[in-house]
Protein backbone atom coordinates (compact mmCIF):
# COMPACT_ATOMS: atom_id res chain seq x y z
CA UNK A 1 0.00 0.00 0.00
CA UNK A 2 1.77 3.44 -0.89
CA UNK A 3 2.27 5.67 1.98
CA UNK A 4 -0.45 8.51 2.12
CA UNK A 5 0.89 11.58 0.83
CA UNK A 6 1.42 15.10 3.00
CA UNK A 7 0.36 17.27 0.69
CA UNK A 8 1.28 19.98 3.49
CA UNK A 9 4.86 19.19 3.08
CA UNK A 10 5.46 19.67 -0.40
CA UNK A 11 7.61 22.18 -1.51
CA UNK A 12 7.33 24.84 -3.96
CA UNK A 13 9.79 26.53 -6.09
CA UNK A 14 9.98 30.24 -7.55
CA UNK A 15 12.82 30.79 -10.07
CA UNK A 16 14.18 34.41 -10.59
CA UNK A 17 17.61 36.09 -11.97
CA UNK A 18 19.92 37.10 -9.09
CA UNK A 19 20.01 40.60 -10.42
CA UNK A 20 15.93 40.98 -9.88
CA UNK A 21 16.43 39.68 -5.89
CA UNK A 22 17.01 43.49 -5.00
CA UNK A 23 13.29 44.65 -6.10
CA UNK A 24 12.17 41.27 -4.66
CA UNK A 25 13.30 42.36 -1.25
CA UNK A 26 12.78 45.94 -1.17
CA UNK A 27 9.07 44.93 -1.69
CA UNK A 28 8.85 42.53 0.52
CA UNK A 29 6.88 39.77 -1.77
CA UNK A 30 7.52 38.16 -4.93
CA UNK A 31 5.02 40.26 -7.33
CA UNK A 32 2.36 38.90 -10.13
CA UNK A 33 3.07 39.57 -13.28
CA UNK A 34 0.21 42.16 -13.28
CA UNK A 35 1.55 43.61 -10.10
CA UNK A 36 4.69 43.73 -11.21
CA UNK A 37 3.98 46.05 -14.24
CA UNK A 38 1.76 48.73 -11.65
CA UNK A 39 3.14 51.34 -11.94
CA UNK A 40 2.18 52.14 -8.65
CA UNK A 41 3.38 49.33 -6.90
CA UNK A 42 6.67 48.28 -8.78
CA UNK A 43 9.32 48.56 -11.20
CA UNK A 44 9.39 46.12 -13.49
CA UNK A 45 11.63 43.04 -12.93
CA UNK A 46 15.13 43.38 -14.43
CA UNK A 47 15.03 40.67 -16.26
CA UNK A 48 11.78 39.08 -17.46
CA UNK A 49 11.95 35.17 -17.69
CA UNK A 50 8.57 34.46 -19.88
CA UNK A 51 8.68 35.62 -23.02
CA UNK A 52 6.07 38.44 -24.38
CA UNK A 53 3.87 35.34 -25.97
CA UNK A 54 3.81 33.74 -22.61
CA UNK A 55 3.07 36.80 -20.91
CA UNK A 56 0.23 37.55 -23.02
CA UNK A 57 -1.66 34.07 -23.50
CA UNK A 58 -1.64 34.06 -19.21
CA UNK A 59 -3.26 37.68 -19.71
CA UNK A 60 -6.02 36.22 -21.66
CA UNK A 61 -6.39 32.58 -20.05
CA UNK A 62 -9.12 33.17 -16.42
CA UNK A 63 -9.71 31.25 -13.35
CA UNK A 64 -12.51 32.54 -12.29
CA UNK A 65 -12.89 36.21 -12.10
CA UNK A 66 -8.97 36.63 -13.11
CA UNK A 67 -6.76 36.33 -15.22
CA UNK A 68 -3.32 33.84 -14.95
CA UNK A 69 -1.02 36.51 -14.83
CA UNK A 70 -2.81 37.83 -11.71
CA UNK A 71 -1.02 34.70 -9.72
CA UNK A 72 2.67 34.11 -8.69
CA UNK A 73 3.69 30.95 -10.30
CA UNK A 74 5.66 27.97 -8.63
CA UNK A 75 6.80 24.77 -9.58
CA UNK A 76 6.33 21.17 -7.80
CA UNK A 77 10.23 20.59 -8.32
CA UNK A 78 12.90 21.90 -8.95
CA UNK A 79 13.39 20.40 -12.24
CA UNK A 80 10.50 22.18 -13.63
CA UNK A 81 10.59 21.56 -17.30
CA UNK A 82 10.26 25.32 -18.16
CA UNK A 83 13.75 25.61 -15.94
CA UNK A 84 15.37 22.34 -17.78
CA UNK A 85 14.99 24.34 -20.80
CA UNK A 86 17.19 27.29 -19.67
CA UNK A 87 19.60 24.91 -17.33
CA UNK A 88 19.92 23.43 -20.54
CA UNK A 89 19.92 26.36 -23.45
CA UNK A 90 17.23 24.57 -24.87
CA UNK A 91 14.91 26.39 -26.99
CA UNK A 92 11.31 26.89 -25.41
CA UNK A 93 8.72 29.54 -26.23
CA UNK A 94 7.75 30.24 -22.91
CA UNK A 95 11.16 31.80 -22.23
CA UNK A 96 12.21 35.29 -23.31
CA UNK A 97 15.48 35.64 -25.23
CA UNK A 98 17.07 37.19 -22.88
CA UNK A 99 16.48 34.90 -20.03
CA UNK A 100 17.53 31.84 -22.76
CA UNK A 101 21.19 33.54 -23.08
CA UNK A 102 21.87 33.81 -19.41
CA UNK A 103 24.39 31.47 -16.90
CA UNK A 104 22.29 29.24 -15.34
CA UNK A 105 24.04 29.89 -12.27
CA UNK A 106 22.95 33.55 -11.95
CA UNK A 107 19.44 32.17 -11.16
CA UNK A 108 18.15 31.69 -7.90
CA UNK A 109 15.85 29.36 -6.51
CA UNK A 110 12.92 30.46 -4.13
CA UNK A 111 11.96 27.84 -1.90
CA UNK A 112 8.11 27.59 0.12
CA UNK A 113 5.86 25.04 0.88
CA UNK A 114 1.98 24.10 0.43
CA UNK A 115 1.58 24.40 4.26
CA UNK A 116 3.45 27.61 4.47
CA UNK A 117 0.91 28.82 1.44
CA UNK A 118 -2.35 27.56 3.71
CA UNK A 119 -0.38 29.75 6.96
CA UNK A 120 -0.90 32.88 4.19
CA UNK A 121 -4.26 31.89 3.75
CA UNK A 122 -3.37 32.47 0.40
CA UNK A 123 -5.54 32.17 -2.84
CA UNK A 124 -3.99 29.24 -4.05
CA UNK A 125 -5.19 27.01 -7.77
CA UNK A 126 -3.35 24.10 -8.66
CA UNK A 127 -2.79 23.39 -12.81
CA UNK A 128 -1.70 20.36 -14.51
CA UNK A 129 0.47 22.01 -17.03
CA UNK A 130 1.18 25.08 -18.45
CA UNK A 131 -1.23 27.45 -16.54
CA UNK A 132 -0.88 29.34 -20.43
CA UNK A 133 -2.10 26.28 -22.35
CA UNK A 134 -5.83 26.32 -23.69
CA UNK A 135 -5.75 22.52 -21.97
CA UNK A 136 -4.85 23.03 -19.01
CA UNK A 137 -7.31 22.17 -16.21
CA UNK A 138 -6.94 24.00 -12.60
CA UNK A 139 -8.50 22.70 -9.32
CA UNK A 140 -9.41 26.18 -7.36
CA UNK A 141 -11.34 24.55 -4.75
CA UNK A 142 -9.01 23.88 -2.05
CA UNK A 143 -9.99 19.79 -1.47
CA UNK A 144 -9.97 19.55 -5.70
CA UNK A 145 -6.18 20.93 -5.29
CA UNK A 146 -4.80 18.49 -2.46
CA UNK A 147 -6.27 15.48 -4.97
CA UNK A 148 -4.36 16.76 -7.36
CA UNK A 149 -1.26 17.81 -5.94
CA UNK A 150 -1.85 14.29 -3.83
CA UNK A 151 -2.02 12.81 -7.28
CA UNK A 152 1.31 14.33 -8.69
CA UNK A 153 3.65 13.27 -5.79
CA UNK A 154 2.34 9.77 -6.28
CA UNK A 155 2.66 9.87 -10.35
CA UNK A 156 5.80 7.89 -11.45
CA UNK A 157 5.83 9.92 -14.83
CA UNK A 158 7.99 12.64 -13.35
CA UNK A 159 6.59 14.30 -16.49
CA UNK A 160 3.38 15.75 -15.11
CA UNK A 161 5.17 16.63 -11.94
CA UNK A 162 8.05 18.84 -13.57
CA UNK A 163 5.27 20.74 -16.54
CA UNK A 164 2.37 21.48 -13.56
CA UNK A 165 2.02 24.93 -11.43
CA UNK A 166 0.66 25.77 -7.97
CA UNK A 167 -0.63 30.07 -8.41
CA UNK A 168 -1.09 32.21 -5.78
CA UNK A 169 -2.95 35.39 -6.48
CA UNK A 170 -1.09 38.23 -6.37
CA UNK A 171 1.44 38.26 -4.11
CA UNK A 172 3.73 35.86 -1.99
CA UNK A 173 5.49 37.26 1.20
CA UNK A 174 9.21 36.94 1.26
CA UNK A 175 8.24 35.90 4.82
CA UNK A 176 6.76 32.33 3.74
CA UNK A 177 10.23 31.53 2.27
CA UNK A 178 12.07 28.47 3.68
CA UNK A 179 15.19 28.74 2.00
CA UNK A 180 17.14 30.36 -0.68
CA UNK A 181 19.18 28.00 -3.23
CA UNK A 182 21.95 29.22 -5.15
CA UNK A 183 24.56 27.58 -7.19
CA UNK A 184 27.70 28.49 -5.98
CA UNK A 185 29.37 29.92 -2.69
CA UNK A 186 29.87 33.22 -4.10
CA UNK A 187 26.32 33.94 -4.87
CA UNK A 188 25.38 32.05 -1.78
CA UNK A 189 27.62 35.16 0.02
CA UNK A 190 26.31 37.44 -1.83
CA UNK A 191 22.85 36.93 -1.36
CA UNK A 192 23.18 36.38 2.15
CA UNK A 193 24.37 40.22 1.99
CA UNK A 194 21.22 41.16 0.61
CA UNK A 195 19.27 39.61 2.76
CA UNK A 196 21.21 41.32 5.52
CA UNK A 197 20.55 44.52 4.09
CA UNK A 198 16.81 43.82 4.14
CA UNK A 199 16.57 42.98 7.15
CA UNK A 200 15.64 39.21 6.65
CA UNK A 201 17.27 36.06 7.77
CA UNK A 202 16.44 33.64 5.23
CA UNK A 203 18.54 29.73 4.59
CA UNK A 204 20.48 30.91 1.89
CA UNK A 205 21.96 27.03 1.05
CA UNK A 206 24.61 26.06 -2.04
CA UNK A 207 22.69 23.29 -3.90
CA UNK A 208 24.80 23.00 -7.34
CA UNK A 209 22.55 20.46 -9.03
CA UNK A 210 19.42 22.87 -9.46
CA UNK A 211 21.59 24.50 -12.01
CA UNK A 212 23.02 21.88 -13.89
CA UNK A 213 22.10 21.39 -17.40
CA UNK A 214 19.49 18.27 -16.96
CA UNK A 215 20.51 14.92 -18.11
Amino acid sequence: MAKPVRVDQMRLYHVTHVRNLPSILAGGSILSDDLLHDDERSDAAQIMLSSAENRAARRRITIEDAAVSAYVPLFLSPDAAVWSSIRSRTPNVRISAEAARLAPNDFVMLVTSVASLRALDAEVVVADGDAAAGLTRFAADPVQADRMLARFALDADDAAQSAAEVLVRDELPLTALSMIGVASIQLREKVKRMLADAGLRTKVATYQPWFAPSA
